[in-house]
Order: C-alpha cells, then sequence, then structure tokens
C-alpha cells in the first residue's frame, strides 16, 4: 500500500477518499500524525471517517 513506503516529505496535501482505511497500521497512522502535525494538511471525505 502507498502508505508504507511513500515519502511523507515529497506532498504537502493527502486527500482521503472514502474507502476502507482501518487496516492501515499503528506505523503508518503514526507517520500519517506526524506529518500533519508538520504542517501537512489531509483531507478526508466523510466515508472515511466512519
Amino acid at each position: 500500500m502507498w502508505f508504507t513506503w511513500t515519502n511523507w516529505e515529497r506532498y504537502n496535501t493527502v486527500v482521503l477518499v472514502g474507502g476502507q482505511y482501518s487496516t492501515l497500521g499503528k506505523s503508518v497512522v503514526s507517520k500519517l500524525k506526524n506529518w500533519v502535525e508538520n504542517g501537512g494538511t489531509l483531507t478526508m471525505t466523510e466515508n472515511v471517517s466512519e
């Protein structure tokens, strides 16, 4: 999956559209949270957060 090997520093915005993201591992979630805390913009559709 793209989330596990991407270099987050290359991006300033990530858009998550409807899908199953509950299978993301803790390490990926941690990287994503860190990226947002350091200025990354995360946009999600309503279906993603369910």
